[in-house]
Parts: structure tokens; C-alpha cells; sequence
């Protein structure tokens, strides 16, 4: 029946269980017509792979596939027609996430992604050979990788470095903090100018304490116009006078930003909170992150 109604279906969602035999849906002539207009297919793991097969002839339009809850999905891979390759199949692509299961590439780092607009990954292994082989459009990264024990520095610098000589567009930024990360992530914020968004965290362990000072130098360098909004996630350690010195040079800014962030207690007293709850009065901060704790 709904096949019937909705003759030109351009996205389909399947959550419930669906058996090949009983159902056999996708073999059935008249809903070639329905289905070849599809763009976006979104299902549960429980439907059977060989409907995949049948729906590959027909979803000759998809751009968008998702699958849901794929704890048990061990494998996955493209065939193309012939002739064809990962650069033609990957021309198009905007978005890319390569999660915690995705350890290594596996040769995509080495394909060119023109059109790549948002990248997500987990791990960090050839990540800067995928970010290299980019076109310059990509405007959010976000490297989510704080549940490793332990961060391999040389590996986030390297990737910071690629990613201010290749993304001049980036807007949003997710990255892990490391040390020595100084000059890599200075560099970035003089040469990314379109920043909006920039999140810093901490590693493993959580309760790490961390130099917010530090940070706050680095911050101090950003040459962007738009940034309005800085999130630092874990246990940071800021001191009054770099605070203040960071937060007095926003006041010449036509907009309050909104600054987020992860605090050690150590460092929490009332002269703290005043100085924040100040810069709040003074609409120089959007919201006052000791509310947030």
C-alpha cells in the first residue's frame, strides 16, 4: 500500500526486522520504478544482506546510506562496475566518519576526496595523508580520539600542521591536546581565518591536570573574525593574570563568545569566580562556565 501512494520515493527508512523469503519485497517489478529514485536508505543490521544485492540494480541514484547499530558489522566493501575506482567513487563524497572500529585506512588516504567537506575519524593513522589529498573545502574536522591511553604527539602535530596548509575554509575544529602542540596549533589559528568553532580536550586519563595557560596563549593568536565559540574538555589549570589578559583582549570584539570549560578544583576560589562572573557582566562571555561544572 505504500508502495502504491508513493510512487517517486526518494528516502527510505527500514527498522524492523526484514526476512528475504517471507517478504521478497525488492524482487517484485513494480517497485523498480519507486525505488530508483531513492537517495537516502537508512536500516537496521537485522535486514537480510542479500536484499542488498537486489537493491544495488535498482537505488542506482543513492548518495546517502546508513546502517544502524552495526555492533556486529566486521566487514565492508565497494564493487563498482568495471573500470571504475575508489577516486571516481569517492569524487562526490562531503562527509566522511571512520569510527572507533576503523583502525586503519586500508588505501583510502591515498584516494582524492574533492568535494570533502566534513571529516570525523577515531584513530590518527594516516589521517594526514587523507586531509592532504583533500581540495581545500573542507570546513569541520573533528578528531575524536580521548579514549586512547595515550596520544602519540608527533602524530597530532603532524596532522594540525596538514590541516593549515590544506584546509583554508576549516570553521570547526575537534582536536585532543598534547603537548608541544604550541606552534602547530598557533600556526593554525593565523592561517585557518573562517574558524567559528574550536574544541580542545584532554586525554586519558580524564582527571589529568592540564596548563590552561598554555592554551590560552595559543588562543590569543587566532586571526579569525568569526571565532565565537571555545569548548576545553578535562581538568584544566588556568592562573588570574593570563586569564585576565586573554579575556580583557576579547572586550574589543562587537559579540560575547562563548567559552566553555573543564576546570580543576585546585584553582577554584572566589577570586576565580569573580573575575569570570565580571567578564559576564561585561558581555565580553556569553554564558559563565563555572555554571556548567
Amino acid at each position: 500500500m505504500v508502495f502504491d501512494k508513493c510512487s517517486y520515493l526518494n528516502r527510505l527508512g527500514i527498522f524492523h526486522k526484514l526476512c528475504y523469503k517471507k517478504y521478497d519485497m525488492v524482487n517484485f517489478m513494480k517497485l523498480k520504478d519507486n525505488l530508483s529514485n531513492l537517495v537516502e536508505l537508512t536500516c537496521t543490521q537485522y535486514i537480510d544482506e542479500r536484499i542488498f544485492y537486489n537493491l544495488a540494480e535498482i537505488c542506482v541514484n543513492i548518495k546517502k546510506l546508513e546502517l544502524r547499530v552495526q555492533k556486529k558489522l566486521e566487514y565492508f566493501t565497494y564493487g563498482g562496475k568495471r573500470g571504475q575506482n575508489w577516486d571516481n567513487f569517492c569524487e562526490v563524497i562531503e562527509t566522511l566518519t571512520l569510527g572507533y572500529s576503523t583502525k586503519t585506512m586500508d588505501g583510502l588516504h591515498l584516494v582524492k576526496l574533492p568535494k570533502l567537506l566534513k571529516l570525523r575519524v577515531c584513530h590518527l593513522t594516516e589521517v594526514k595523508e587523507l586531509i592532504q589529498n583533500t581540495s581545500g573545502y573542507l570546513k569541520t574536522i573533528d578528531i575524536h580520539n580521548q579514549f586512547a591511553k595515550k596520544n602519540i604527539t608527533e602524530d597530532i602535530i603532524q596532522i594540525v600542521i596538514a590541516i593549515y596548509q590544506n584546509c583554508p575554509k576549516l570553521e570547526h575544529l575537534c582536536i585532543p591536546f598534547v603537548d608541544t602542540i604550541d606552534d602547530a596549533l598557533g600556526d593554525l589559528l593565523v592561517h585557518c581565518n573562517q574558524l567559528e568553532y574550536i574544541q580542545i580536550y584532554g586525554g586519558f586519563p580524564s582527571d589529568e591536570s592540564l596548563n590552561g595557560d598554555v592554551i590560552l596563549k595559543i588562543l590569543s593568536k587566532s586571526t579569525s573574525k568569526k571565532l565565537e565559540r571555545i569548548e576545553m574538555k578535562g581538568s584544566w589549570k588556568f592562573s588570574v593574570d593570563p586569564l585576565k589578559e586573554f579575556l580583557n583582549d576579547l572586550k574589543e570584539r562587537n559579540y560575547s563568545l562563548y567559552f566553555k570549560f573543564g576546570l580543576n578544583y585546585d584553582c577554584l576560589n572566589e577570586e576565580f569566580s569573580s573575575i569570570i562572573q565580571n567578564f559576564v557582566d561585561d558581555n565580553v562571555l556569553r554564558i559563565n562556565p563555572l555554571d556548567y561544572l
